[in-house]
Protein backbone atom coordinates (compact mmCIF):
# COMPACT_ATOMS: atom_id res chain seq x y z
CA UNK A 1 0.00 0.00 0.00
CA UNK A 2 3.14 2.45 0.68
CA UNK A 3 4.78 1.61 -2.50
CA UNK A 4 1.02 2.24 -4.46
CA UNK A 5 0.90 5.51 -2.16
CA UNK A 6 4.20 6.74 -3.35
CA UNK A 7 3.25 5.73 -7.33
CA UNK A 8 0.28 7.68 -6.63
CA UNK A 9 2.61 11.09 -5.83
CA UNK A 10 5.27 10.58 -8.08
CA UNK A 11 2.50 10.34 -10.73
CA UNK A 12 0.93 13.24 -9.33
CA UNK A 13 3.95 15.17 -9.28
CA UNK A 14 4.84 14.54 -12.86
CA UNK A 15 1.04 15.30 -14.27
CA UNK A 16 1.50 18.57 -13.07
CA UNK A 17 5.22 19.02 -14.00
CA UNK A 18 5.06 21.63 -16.63
CA UNK A 19 7.61 21.65 -19.44
CA UNK A 20 8.73 24.50 -18.87
CA UNK A 21 10.56 24.59 -15.58
CA UNK A 22 13.58 23.93 -16.45
CA UNK A 23 13.97 26.76 -18.89
CA UNK A 24 12.24 29.06 -15.98
CA UNK A 25 15.07 27.33 -13.39
CA UNK A 26 17.77 28.08 -15.77
CA UNK A 27 16.63 31.37 -16.69
CA UNK A 28 16.39 32.32 -12.74
CA UNK A 29 19.77 30.35 -11.59
CA UNK A 30 21.72 32.12 -14.43
CA UNK A 31 20.71 35.61 -12.79
CA UNK A 32 21.03 34.61 -9.13
CA UNK A 33 17.10 34.40 -9.10
CA UNK A 34 14.95 32.04 -6.82
CA UNK A 35 13.47 29.56 -9.30
CA UNK A 36 10.73 28.82 -7.17
CA UNK A 37 10.00 32.45 -7.35
CA UNK A 38 10.20 32.72 -10.92
CA UNK A 39 8.57 29.64 -11.55
CA UNK A 40 5.80 31.86 -9.55
CA UNK A 41 6.43 35.31 -11.68
CA UNK A 42 5.94 32.94 -14.84
CA UNK A 43 2.29 30.73 -13.27
CA UNK A 44 1.08 33.93 -12.29
CA UNK A 45 1.75 35.80 -15.81
CA UNK A 46 0.94 33.48 -18.63
CA UNK A 47 0.08 29.70 -16.61
CA UNK A 48 3.10 28.77 -17.89
CA UNK A 49 2.34 29.36 -21.09
CA UNK A 50 4.63 30.98 -24.61
CA UNK A 51 1.93 31.80 -26.92
CA UNK A 52 0.15 34.95 -25.26
CA UNK A 53 -0.38 38.19 -25.32
CA UNK A 54 -1.80 40.67 -23.04
CA UNK A 55 -2.64 43.94 -25.15
CA UNK A 56 -3.80 46.72 -23.55
CA UNK A 57 -5.96 44.82 -21.08
CA UNK A 58 -7.49 42.38 -24.03
CA UNK A 59 -5.56 38.64 -22.86
CA UNK A 60 -4.86 35.88 -26.03
CA UNK A 61 -3.86 32.74 -25.81
CA UNK A 62 -2.45 30.39 -28.70
CA UNK A 63 -1.53 27.32 -29.76
CA UNK A 64 1.65 28.28 -31.83
CA UNK A 65 4.15 31.01 -31.44
CA UNK A 66 3.26 31.56 -35.37
CA UNK A 67 -0.69 32.24 -34.46
CA UNK A 68 0.47 34.59 -31.78
CA UNK A 69 2.79 36.48 -34.11
CA UNK A 70 -0.03 36.52 -36.77
CA UNK A 71 -2.45 38.12 -34.34
CA UNK A 72 -0.63 40.60 -32.67
CA UNK A 73 0.06 41.44 -36.11
CA UNK A 74 -3.80 41.64 -37.43
CA UNK A 75 -4.20 43.82 -33.65
CA UNK A 76 -1.69 46.34 -34.89
CA UNK A 77 -3.67 47.02 -38.75
CA UNK A 78 -7.03 46.84 -36.84
CA UNK A 79 -6.75 47.89 -33.52
CA UNK A 80 -10.45 49.18 -33.03
CA UNK A 81 -12.05 46.54 -30.90
CA UNK A 82 -15.96 46.38 -30.74
CA UNK A 83 -16.33 43.71 -27.46
CA UNK A 84 -19.18 42.37 -26.80
CA UNK A 85 -20.20 40.13 -23.32
CA UNK A 86 -23.69 38.59 -23.82
CA UNK A 87 -25.94 37.76 -21.03
CA UNK A 88 -25.77 34.06 -21.48
CA UNK A 89 -22.01 33.27 -21.83
CA UNK A 90 -19.16 33.67 -24.00
CA UNK A 91 -17.17 36.85 -25.50
CA UNK A 92 -17.08 38.51 -28.93
CA UNK A 93 -14.36 40.27 -29.90
CA UNK A 94 -14.26 42.02 -33.17
CA UNK A 95 -11.63 44.12 -34.84
CA UNK A 96 -11.23 46.97 -37.21
CA UNK A 97 -9.18 49.42 -38.79
CA UNK A 98 -11.55 52.52 -37.92
CA UNK A 99 -13.69 53.74 -35.12
CA UNK A 100 -16.79 54.10 -37.42
CA UNK A 101 -16.68 50.24 -38.40
CA UNK A 102 -16.22 48.46 -35.30
CA UNK A 103 -19.16 51.24 -34.39
CA UNK A 104 -20.99 49.72 -37.24
CA UNK A 105 -20.56 46.13 -35.99
CA UNK A 106 -21.86 47.12 -32.33
CA UNK A 107 -24.63 48.88 -34.12
CA UNK A 108 -26.01 45.94 -36.65
CA UNK A 109 -25.63 43.62 -33.51
CA UNK A 110 -27.62 45.30 -31.46
CA UNK A 111 -30.23 45.58 -34.54
CA UNK A 112 -30.16 41.58 -34.82
CA UNK A 113 -31.63 41.65 -31.15
CA UNK A 114 -33.97 43.79 -31.28
CA UNK A 115 -35.16 41.71 -34.53
CA UNK A 116 -35.07 37.89 -32.57
CA UNK A 117 -36.96 39.62 -29.40
CA UNK A 118 -33.53 40.14 -27.42
CA UNK A 119 -33.02 42.80 -24.84
CA UNK A 120 -30.23 44.87 -26.70
CA UNK A 121 -26.57 44.96 -24.95
CA UNK A 122 -26.24 48.07 -23.17
CA UNK A 123 -23.11 49.89 -24.94
CA UNK A 124 -20.75 51.54 -22.47
CA UNK A 125 -18.75 55.06 -23.18
CA UNK A 126 -16.73 55.56 -20.07
CA UNK A 127 -12.66 55.00 -20.27
CA UNK A 128 -12.79 51.68 -18.74
CA UNK A 129 -11.87 48.65 -19.83
CA UNK A 130 -13.67 45.78 -18.11
CA UNK A 131 -17.34 44.90 -19.18
CA UNK A 132 -20.37 43.05 -17.13
CA UNK A 133 -22.71 40.21 -19.30
CA UNK A 134 -24.95 42.13 -21.36
CA UNK A 135 -22.75 45.22 -22.01
CA UNK A 136 -20.60 45.94 -24.68
CA UNK A 137 -17.96 48.67 -25.89
CA UNK A 138 -16.25 50.19 -28.30
CA UNK A 139 -12.87 50.92 -27.90
CA UNK A 140 -9.53 51.78 -29.45
CA UNK A 141 -5.94 49.31 -28.28
CA UNK A 142 -2.75 50.95 -27.58
CA UNK A 143 -1.02 47.88 -29.45
CA UNK A 144 2.35 49.23 -27.65
CA UNK A 145 0.76 48.77 -24.64
CA UNK A 146 1.15 44.77 -25.00
CA UNK A 147 2.70 42.22 -22.50
CA UNK A 148 4.36 39.53 -24.70
CA UNK A 149 5.08 36.09 -24.06
CA UNK A 150 5.32 33.23 -21.44
CA UNK A 151 6.88 36.22 -18.79
CA UNK A 152 4.24 39.07 -20.23
CA UNK A 153 7.35 40.99 -20.84
CA UNK A 154 5.80 44.69 -21.79
CA UNK A 155 6.74 45.94 -24.87
CA UNK A 156 6.04 49.63 -24.20
CA UNK A 157 8.75 49.77 -21.35
CA UNK A 158 11.19 46.75 -22.43
CA UNK A 159 10.86 45.81 -25.34
CA UNK A 160 10.30 48.31 -28.35
CA UNK A 161 14.16 49.12 -28.64
CA UNK A 162 15.55 46.19 -27.79
CA UNK A 163 14.49 42.87 -29.78
CA UNK A 164 11.73 42.69 -32.61
CA UNK A 165 7.89 40.99 -31.53
CA UNK A 166 8.78 37.44 -33.04
CA UNK A 167 12.15 37.33 -30.84
CA UNK A 168 10.08 38.42 -27.61
CA UNK A 169 7.76 35.34 -28.06
CA UNK A 170 11.12 32.87 -27.73
CA UNK A 171 10.61 31.37 -24.41
CA UNK A 172 14.41 31.44 -23.53
CA UNK A 173 15.26 34.83 -24.25
CA UNK A 174 11.94 36.11 -23.05
CA UNK A 175 12.98 34.24 -19.50
CA UNK A 176 16.11 35.64 -19.65
CA UNK A 177 15.60 39.31 -19.37
CA UNK A 178 12.40 38.38 -16.78
CA UNK A 179 15.13 36.96 -14.77
CA UNK A 180 17.49 39.88 -15.21
CA UNK A 181 14.86 42.70 -14.23
CA UNK A 182 13.79 40.62 -11.33
CA UNK A 183 17.43 40.59 -10.54
CA UNK A 184 17.66 43.89 -11.19
CA UNK A 185 15.02 44.89 -8.28
CA UNK A 186 16.57 42.90 -5.95
CA UNK A 187 19.46 44.72 -6.20
CA UNK A 188 17.88 47.47 -4.41
CA UNK A 189 17.85 45.54 -1.01
CA UNK A 190 14.68 43.55 -1.83
CA UNK A 191 13.63 39.74 -1.41
CA UNK A 192 13.06 37.69 -4.51
CA UNK A 193 9.27 37.32 -4.02
CA UNK A 194 9.44 41.60 -3.32
CA UNK A 195 11.25 41.93 -6.55
CA UNK A 196 8.73 39.94 -8.53
CA UNK A 197 6.22 42.36 -7.28
CA UNK A 198 8.16 44.79 -8.67
CA UNK A 199 8.42 43.74 -11.80
CA UNK A 200 5.19 43.59 -12.10
CA UNK A 201 3.92 47.01 -11.11
CA UNK A 202 5.71 49.70 -8.02
CA UNK A 203 2.25 51.41 -8.43
CA UNK A 204 1.54 50.13 -4.54
CA UNK A 205 -2.26 49.37 -4.91
CA UNK A 206 -1.67 46.90 -8.13
CA UNK A 207 1.58 45.62 -6.40
CA UNK A 208 -0.39 44.95 -3.22
CA UNK A 209 -2.90 43.31 -5.58
CA UNK A 210 -0.52 40.97 -7.52
CA UNK A 211 1.03 40.57 -4.29
CA UNK A 212 -1.92 38.53 -2.53
CA UNK A 213 -2.38 36.44 -5.90
CA UNK A 214 1.11 35.70 -5.77
CA UNK A 215 2.25 34.60 -2.42
CA UNK A 216 -0.06 31.11 -2.91
CA UNK A 217 0.93 30.62 -5.99
CA UNK A 218 4.32 30.60 -4.56
CA UNK A 219 3.75 28.40 -2.20
CA UNK A 220 1.82 25.95 -4.49
CA UNK A 221 5.46 26.03 -6.62
CA UNK A 222 7.28 25.47 -3.84
CA UNK A 223 5.55 22.07 -2.45
CA UNK A 224 5.18 20.90 -6.45
CA UNK A 225 8.99 21.45 -6.29
CA UNK A 226 10.28 19.72 -3.68
CA UNK A 227 11.15 16.53 -5.65
CA UNK A 228 13.09 18.18 -8.29
CA UNK A 229 14.97 19.56 -5.57
CA UNK A 230 15.62 16.46 -3.49
CA UNK A 231 17.38 15.23 -6.48
CA UNK A 232 19.38 17.76 -7.27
Amino acid sequence: MRVLALFIAMYAHCAMANQYDPLIDAAAKSKGVDPIAMRALVQKESRKHPWTFNCDGEGFYFETKDQAVWALWQISKNPWMAKIIPEKGGIIRQFFPTREAAKAFMASYKQAQVRIGVQPITERFDNQKKLKAGQGRVRQLWVLNTDIGIAQVNYRFHGFDKARVQQWFDPVYNLNYAASEVARHKRNGKSDLEAVGDYHSKTPSVRAIYMKALLPIYQREKARALPDLARN
